[in-house]
């Protein structure tokens, strides 16, 4: 490679691809592995987010007026 590289030509220093793999099966391993690691995440938001919505359709908040009590004084 003594030439210079032409304007798009493109020169790989490091790779995080193992020999004799190729790209779309590393991509596939990687999202496999993503996929198992971010499960439990994913398991956990869920169950908080169906928390949240469980406490707030407990407690509905429809506008209603406000109750005047008036109070007595008792006769002596």
């Amino acid at each position: 490679m003594s030439e210079a590289g032409g304007r798009y030509d493109l020169v790989y220093v490091h790779t995080d691809i193992p020999e004799g793999m190729t790209i779309r099966q590393w991509r596939g391993r990687r999202a496999a592995e993503r996929s198992t690691v971010q499960a439990p995440a994913r398991a956990d938001r869920h169950q908080r987010r169906a928390r949240r919505t469980r406490r707030w359709l407990a407690h509905p908040r429809v506008p209603v007026r406000p109750l005047w009590l008036r109070s007595r004084q008792a006769h002596e």
